[in-house]
């Protein structure tokens, strides 16, 4: 989900305590920024509408996955075509450090993994929701696999966290964003699923 980050403090006495892939992000994009939010613990602005549009929906989606019941909306029926079947065997919204660890220099990583399907013994597949205004700012296959590009260093990090927790096995990890247009023409997009050996994520 879009808010990933735990609600304790990452920064304590000068040191970093954990970190997190937006938090990355935004240390990539303007330190000064980070330094705000992370270390002065300066608020970020309101959620704008879109934001809290993309929390709704990824409640909605979780749900329906977890307990078949269709409390979809319009928008997101249209996305049923790349979702798998209802199941308790999926994991969603599955949190770094249970069962799935992840780390940046030694320094714990917090997040939410939306959906990580692990049904065929030969791959998993990694699903990321957006909701965006437009699919103009949908991703693509490359930019998933590019550690340079937000949604590479995101879904990357993804595949690092369940490689490191199913490092006794081999399978293939697949890596994939859906995007629902939620303004103007209603419409999702799926990239197609790009791989990465579980041995080159961890």
């Amino acid at each position: 989900m879009a808010d990933e980050e735990p609600r304790q403090p990452a920064v304590e006495n000068g040191q970093l305590i954990y970190t997190s892939i937006s938090a990355m992000q935004k240390f990539r994009r303007c330190q000064a920024q980070w330094h705000f939010r992370y270390v002065l613990r300066r608020p970020d602005k309101p959620p704008s509408k879109g934001q809290i549009r993309g929390t709704q929906g990824h409640k909605r989606i979780e749900h329906y996955l977890r307990t078949a019941e269709d409390v979809l909306d319009p928008l997101e029926r249209l996305g049923k075509k790349f979702m798998p079947a209802p199941g308790k065997d999926l994991w969603l919204e599955e949190e770094f450090g249970k069962r799935a660890q992840l780390s940046a220099a030694g320094v714990p990583m917090k997040g939410y993994i939306d959906l990580a399907n692990l049904r065929d013994p030969n791959w998993i597949e990694i699903t990321d929701w957006k909701f965006r205004k437009t699919l103009d700012y949908a991703s693509t296959a490359r930019n998933l696999i590019d550690p340079k590009k937000d949604d590479g260093l995101q879904m990357i990090g993804y595949a690092a966290s369940l490689g490191n927790h199913l490092q006794h096995q081999n399978p293939t990890i697949r890596l994939r964003h859906v995007t629902f247009q939620h303004e103007g023409r209603r419409d999702v997009v799926g990239t197609d699923p790009v791989s990465i050996p579980l041995h080159t994520a961890i």
